[in-house]
């Protein structure tokens, strides 16, 4: 029954307030004749009078006030999770999914921008490290590297990301004057099991086909790291050469730690895709993280394209 007159008990707490059936139907949107025939109706379905109706007032019944007070307790708990919704839109906690490699490399270190900008939101970083799961139950938005958008998602298209080889700068000074082609066959090259298991591309064998990797009498080591910025750490360390990619080896390039020497670039395979749930698409606060994401992207092509590791369109 609650179902069928919760329109009619907004009504009758209309009435009690105004003390008249037009002054509650104007603040309804509806005419009198249906704030009326309202009335009635619960009023036989209760068979109970709830509204003493005379030539100059509109009085609610003993019984009418005891509906309306609850039905006000219930307006103001509604009310209160009108707000919380609201804020919960627009500022609190955003939870972001991430690779762990794109959130120890590039996400977290640039976040205090994000934070700086939009001091009500929090950003909460959780790692997904297979591209190929569902958005995680407790993720507002995922940032993920697909061949193509996710489908049941709302899913949109960032950018590419450049891939090229680097080295330690002591690394690269060994292999001084030596081409690619030349210096995979001496020197350890670094690749990630992720990148050769889930169908991206990035590393080496399928990035650079044309080195043929697999069949060059190589004499260095082949050395393979569960995730890329493992093989990037390994990289600065001097250990060999790895596959890198924009996003994360800029920042460690421009401080040094990393150099691309061979001044070979191409793209990866798969492209960066920002996806959320339909529902929460157009949330402020999330709105606000793509915002500062896009520009943070932007930014970061310019300064590669400074140091000739973005790839040609």
């Amino acid at each position: 029954m609650i179902a069928k007159h919760i329109g009619t008990l907004l009504a009758l707490e209309a009435i009690d307030r105004h003390g008249s059936f037009t002054a509650a139907a104007h603040e309804l949107g509806v005419s009198q004749s249906a704030v009326s025939m309202k009335i009635v109706r619960l009023e036989r379905d209760l068979k109970v009078r709830l509204v003493e109706r005379t030539t100059r007032s509109v009085i609610l019944s003993k019984e009418g006030k005891m509906l309306v007070q609850s039905s006000r307790s219930a307006i103001n708990e509604l009310e209160v999770a009108l707000a919380e919704v609201q804020k919960l839109q627009n500022e609190g906690v955003l939870t972001v999914e991430v690779l762990s490699s794109i959130a120890s490399k590039w996400l977290i270190p640039h976040l205090g921008g994000f934070h700086k900008k939009n001091p009500d939101i929090t950003v909460n970083v959780t790692i997904q490290d297979n591209q190929t799961e569902p958005l995680g139950a407790d993720a507002d938005v995922s940032l993920r590297i697909a061949k193509s958008a996710l489908t049941g998602l709302h899913s949109e298209f960032l950018t590419y990301e450049a891939v090229f080889p680097v080295c330690s700068p002591e690394l690269a000074h060994e292999l001084r004057e030596r081409p690619l082609s030349e210096a995979v066959k001496v020197a350890p090259l670094l690749d990630d099991r992720m990148a050769l298991e889930d169908g991206s591309g990035c590393n080496w064998q399928d990035q650079f086909p044309e080195l043929d990797i697999q069949s060059t009498n190589r004499c260095g080591q082949h050395l393979i790291f569960d995730r890329t910025d493992l093989a990037l750490q390994a990289a600065i360390s001097g250990q060999g050469l790895a596959i890198g990619r924009t996003f994360l080896c800029l920042d460690e390039i421009e401080r040094g730690n990393l150099v691309a020497p061979f001044g070979v670039t191409s793209r990866l395979k798969w492209g960066y895709y920002l996806v959320s749930r339909k529902s929460i698409s157009d949330w402020p606060k999330l709105m606000s993280f793509k915002t500062w994401l896009v520009d943070e992207l932007q930014n970061l092509q310019e300064r590669a394209k400074v140091l000739k590791i973005w790839y040609e369109q």
